[in-house]
Parts: C-alpha cells; sequence; structure tokens
C-alpha cells in the first residue's frame, strides 16, 4: 500500500477518534516546534545516527501536556486547532510531519500508545537489542526488511541473524550501495519494490 493511502486511512481513523472521545475542534491546540538533536536523541555513544548528521529533523508536537513526535526532511512551526491539522493535505512532507506528530501526541494523551518520544543516550542500543530479542524468540530465523537505516537496529540484527537473512533500505544516496556490519544498504526508493520484496518475511520500520 503506498505512503499516501496508508496516511489518509490514519486521517480518517483520527478524525474518528476525535469525534469518539469528544475532544472537538474550537480551543483544542496543537503546537508543533523543531526538537533539538540533544534534546532528541541526547548522547549516543554511536554517532552514526541520522538525526546527529543532520540528514534528517524531528519536530515535536504538544496536545494538552502529552508530546509526539515525527521525522522529516522539512521541519516547520505549526499552532491551530485539531480541525485544521485534519484539513491540511498531506502532500507536502511538512504537512504530513505536523499530522504524524499531533496524531502521536493525541494518542499519547488518550493513552493509547505509550513511548511515542524518541529513545535517548544509549537507549537506542537498549531497544535494538530487545527488538532483535523479540523477533528471535518469535521466529528464530527469518528473512528481515528493516526500511531506514537504523543502525543500532541493523547492527542487533546482523548479530542475531547473520547479514544474509538482512535486506536493509535507505533514502541517503551516502549510504546505498554500502555494506553496514556486512549488510548491504538497499535504494529504498526502487530497489526494495523490484529486488527484495519477495525475498522478506518480516517487515521492520
Amino acid at each position: 500500500m503506498a505512503i499516501g493511502n496508508t496516511l489518509e486511512k490514519a486521517k480518517k481513523k483520527f478524525e474518528q477518534i476525535i469525534l469518539e472521545n469528544n475532544l472537538g475542534y474550537e480551543g483544542v491546540f496543537v503546537s508543533a516546534g523543531v526538537v533539538s538533536t540533544q534534546q532528541a536523541i541526547g548522547n549516543p555513544n554511536r554517532q552514526d545516527y541520522a538525526l546527529l548528521e543532520g540528514k534528517e529533523v524531528m519536530i515535536e508536537a504538544e496536545f494538552k501536556g502529552s508530546f509526539g513526535q515525527a521525522f522529516t526532511s522539512k521541519p516547520t512551526t505549526f499552532t491551530g486547532s485539531l480541525a485544521e491539522v485534519l484539513k491540511n493535505p498531506l502532500a507536502r512532507s511538512e504537512d504530513r510531519a505536523i499530522f504524524v506528530a499531533s496524531l502521536n501526541g493525541v494518542m499519547a494523551y488518550l493513552k493509547r500508545v505509550s513511548g511515542l518520544r524518541h529513545c535517548r543516550d544509549e537507549e537506542p542500543e537498549v531497544c535494538a537489542q530487545q527488538i532483535a530479542e523479540y523477533i528471535h524468540s518469535k521466529y528464530v530465523k527469518v528473512k528481515i526488511g528493516l526500511i531506514g537505516l537504523q543502525p543500532a537496529i541493523l547492527y542487533r540484527l546482523v548479530t542475531n541473524f547473520g547479514p544474509s537473512h538482512i535486506r536493509c533500505t535507505d533514502l541517503n544516496r551516502k549510504n546505498i550501495g554500502q555494506y553496514k556490519y556486512g549488510a548491504k544498504i538497499w535504494d529504498g526508493g526502487t530497489e526494495f519494490r523490484s529486488r527484495n520484496r519477495n525475498q522478506i518475511t518480516l517487515i521492520v520500520f
């Protein structure tokens, strides 16, 4: 399913959740702004995260004291009602980021989802280990597709399953074609659809 269709479905569901919980539109405001690298990820030992290299930027939306985040290549600020968030089309990267951050903030407020702020300091390493251990406990050996190069997760997946069981895609031209921890980084815009999809039984985002 195309990402645009997925977000449109999420948008309709989001509107339904707002109505079901009587959040209304008037007087309910989301304030979104750019999160600094220090705020987003802290000071991890590993220095090859996209956030630290400036390839990605994070915005954070606050909704009634709860927070949601989203990655984007086009950060922007926004203050408005949930109705305005829903009214904005999702054609632009900045509007998609505001929508996702706002959605996450509301879900955190409703306590439907937890852990909606990025791991900091050495937490990404712990998270990556937990992901690899969980997958291993469920599937033992499996072909895994990692969408987007997250170095800690890739390292742990390769360590637990071996590089031949991992297909990692990325959109950063600097990474495409390179080998990280023994696994080749494929072009997420073209090669995943044409060469890798049929080889994968589990996808990790």
